[in-house]
C-alpha cells in the first residue's frame, strides 16, 4: 500500500501511500502503484494487493445491490440510477460493477430488476414498479412471473404488449395452423385465458371468436354449446 520515492529510507512512509482507486505491491516506486482497483471492489488510499485488492464494493447487506464500483474506484461508490439495475447479475450483490436500464418487460428497483407480474406488460424500458406500463386488454392475457423474487438473465413469458396473447388464439404444434375458439374468455388485467362454463356463452358475441372478454348465462330460448348462444330449434306435429 505505500510506494518509495528514490532516495525513501522507511518502508512503510505515511506520506507516500498508494492512490486511492489503485494497489500496490512491495517496492512501488510512484503512487500509481501496481494497478488500478478491480471493477466491483473499492481501494481507498494506502490498498495493497490481495486476492483481490481492496474490499467489496458495499456491505453484504439489504440494498447493496443499488451500489456499484467501476475499474478503479476509491471511496467513491457509484449509486444506480433509478429505472437502471446494477451488473453483472451473476456476481454478488455487494460486488457490482456497472450499471444497465431497466429493459422492456421488466421494472427496476433499488438495483435489482424483476419481470413484470402477470396480468401486466410492459413496453418501455426503465419501469421503477410493478405496475409496470398497464394492464393486459381485455380479450388477451399476460403471462408472467413470480415478481418478489429478483431474476437473473431473461424470461421468455414476460410480457411486453397490451396485446400478448389472443385470449382465443391456438396454435397447431405441427402445422403451426392458428385456430380460433369462442369457447375461452378473458377480462381486462387477465394472466391466463378461461374457459366458460356450461350453461353460458362468451361476450360481446360482436367481437372476433378469439376475442371474448366476458361471459353471460344461457337463457331458456338458446342452447349454448363451446361459448356460442344458439336458438333452440322446436318441431311441431302439427300440419
Amino acid at each position: 500500500g505505500y510506494y518509495c520515492p528514490m532516495g525513501q529510507t522507511t518502508p512503510t512512509p505515511s506520506s507516500f501511500l498508494c492512490a486511492a482507486g489503485r494497489y500496490g505491491n512491495a517496492g512501488e516506486t510512484t503512487s500509481s502503484c501496481a494497478g488500478p482497483c478491480p471493477a466491483g471492489r473499492q481501494c481507498p488510499t494506502g490498498t495493497a494487493n490481495g486476492s483481490p485488492p481492496g474490499s467489496p464494493c458495499w456491505s453484504l447487506v439489504t440494498g447493496a445491490a443499488n451500489y456499484f464500483c467501476p475499474l478503479g474506484t476509491g471511496t467513491s461508490v457509484m449509486t444506480v440510477q433509478t429505472g437502471y439495475f446494477s451488473t453483472p447479475e451473476a456476481k454478488a450483490i455487494n460486488e457490482r460493477e456497472a450499471e444497465s436500464p431497466c429493459p422492456i418487460g421488466y421494472y427496476c428497483v433499488s438495483g435489482l430488476r424483476y419481470a413484470c407480474p402477470a396480468g401486466r406488460f410492459g413496453n418501455t424500458e426503465r419501469q421503477t414498479s410493478s405496475s409496470c406500463t398497464g394492464a393486459c386488454e381485455a380479450g388477451y392475457f399476460c403471462p408472467g412471473n413470480n415478481p418478489s423474487s429478483p431474476v437473473s438473465g431473461f424470461l421468455a413469458s414476460t410480457s411486453t404488449s397490451a396485446r400478448q396473447e389472443a385470449c382465443g388464439r391456438t396454435t397447431d404444434p405441427g402445422t403451426g395452423q392458428a385456430t380460433a375458439l369462442t369457447e375461452w374468455y378473458c377480462p381486462a388485467g387477465a394472466t391466463s385465458r378461461t374457459r366458460v362454463g356450461a350453461g353460458f356463452y362468451t361476450t360481446p358475441e360482436s367481437a372476433p371468436a378469439e376475442l371474448r372478454t366476458g361471459v353471460a348465462a344461457c337463457t331458456s330460448e338458446f342452447v349454448c354449446t363451446g361459448g356460442v348462444r344458439r336458438l333452440k330449434l322446436e318441431w311441431s306435429d302439427t300440419v
